[in-house]
């Protein structure tokens, strides 16, 4: 049985949520609400409001099974324009961007096809390195490209 459940008009910029988008998909719920809560994020609060309110609406509907987080998808939502004021009395524009999180929750093990036989095969969820450490890999990597930018230029 899938519980969808969306958050709409959340007062966060879609590009700050869709990073953790990765360490939610497939996992088990319970994991996402053990591991999130310790991610210094806005996003990590607003993702385990989500989980929380998806195991709610499992145990209404009589789920009992593990869940997991099938599929979690960010969309934009609508752009408020504001005016700030610079130096000499311009106003410049800035942008508050809103977004729309959902979370797609089943308590049917995710099904992979595999490559080689055809057959539709129930994958084991990898646990490899903790959700923190990935997180914190992803961000190294921005900052290394945010660098690599300021080296190369304006322009490059």
């Amino acid at each position: 049985m899938e519980i969808r459940v969306v958050q709409r008009f959340a007062r966060i910029s879609p590009r700050k949520v869709r990073p953790l988008a990765y360490f939610v998909k497939g996992k088990f719920l319970e994991e996402v609400l053990t591991n999130l809560p310790f991610l210094r994020k806005k996003a990590a609060g607003l993702i385990v409001q989500l989980a929380k309110q998806a195991k709610v609406l499992a145990e209404e509907r009589g789920v009992k099974n593990q869940l997991y987080a099938k599929n979690f998808f960010v969309n934009v939502g609508p752009v408020y324009k504001r005016r700030r004021i610079e130096s000499r009395g311009k106003a410049s524009l800035y942008k508050h961007r809103l977004s729309h999180i959902t979370l797609i929750v089943s308590d049917e093990p995710p099904i992979v096809e595999s490559a080689d036989q055809g057959k539709r095969v129930s994958k084991k969820i990898s646990g490899g390195s903790s959700l923190k450490e990935r997180v914190k890999k992803e961000m190294e990597k921005k900052v290394q490209l945010k660098n690599l930018r300021k080296k190369r230029g304006a322009r490059g």
